[in-house]
């Protein structure tokens, strides 16, 4: 790493680095800066001796980095074998060391965190041994890529269910609407949803609401029509008939009889 270090250090105000690295804490940006000036020139960080190694072109150097960053883990491994799947003992060393770097380099700047080992070529494997090693290190990187994602994806659930729960007794709340609040489709929001509750979204509001009046006409001796007003309902026949079909009964029926008992069977539609 020292050695890459001097010759990236070595490479500035001629090839368009913006800085100078100090150590290896600083050698992702830097090799990033560094690759961009590169073209036609290979990538040649860990070459031993002068000259003897075939380096790796341009164009195998940034399909890979870009598969990686792109979150595309078949193309990512068809890169890896286009590169590996021809080594030789003659620069099997070198190709190891250069793809290990991308890997470790991209990593680091998606905010990665490899396995705590060290990875040295081990000169007593054959070469495709040494290189099924950076396949085990990409599969890593798509392993902990997919846990990120799915992370992100639960917590946007749960954003999306909470706003929906939070605005359930307005009249305004729809698919619609949240999707335009999240800038989503529509159908983005009812499967967060579904997801979530595996419920319908019509069919969670409704719950919530038939709950709620529910507990308001038991608890309360809120006029019917404004009961239904705060369970979100602007038109009181709208109402009545979402309450009797839920129910069995309407509203003032069920304010009457034993609502304990019916509230927790409602007929589920």
């Amino acid at each position: 790493l020292n050695r890459l270090v001097n010759l990236l250090n070595t490479m500035e105000g001629s090839g368009g680095i913006s800085g100078t690295a100090m150590d290896t804490s600083a050698l992702p940006v830097t090799v990033h800066q560094a690759r961009i000036t590169l073209p036609g020139e290979g990538v040649k960080f860990f070459a031993g001796e002068r000259g003897s190694a075939e380096k790796l072109t341009w164009l195998q150097h940034e399909r890979l980095y870009q598969c990686i960053f792109s979150g595309q883990k078949e193309q990512t491994q068809e890169a890896l074998r286009a590169i590996t799947e021809k080594v030789s003992y003659a620069n099997s060393r070198t190709v190891y060391y250069n793809v290990l770097f991308i890997l470790q380099s991209a990593a680091s700047e998606l905010g990665l965190s490899l396995p705590e080992e060290k990875y040295e070529y081990q000169e007593l494997k054959l070469p495709q041994e040494n290189m099924q090693e950076l396949f085990t290190l990409s599969d890593c990187i798509y392993t902990q890529l997919q846990q990120r994602h799915d992370r992100q994806q639960d917590e946007e659930v749960e954003t999306i269910v909470r706003y929906v729960t939070d605005h359930a007794f307005t009249a305004e709340i729809c698919a619609a609407t949240a999707a335009q609040h999240f800038c989503v489709t529509e159908k983005h929001i009812y499967d967060a949803v579904r997801q979530k509750t595996q419920k319908s979204l019509n069919k969670y509001l409704l719950d919530l609401r038939m709950k709620k009046a529910a507990e308001l006409l038991c608890s309360t001796q809120t006029a019917i029509a404004q009961v239904g007003e705060q369970c979100g309902y602007v038109n009181l026949s709208t109402f009545y008939k979402a309450f009797k079909l839920y129910y069995g009964v309407a509203p003032g029926v069920f304010r009457k009889g034993d609502p304990a008992e019916d509230a927790e069977k409602p007929d589920g539609n």
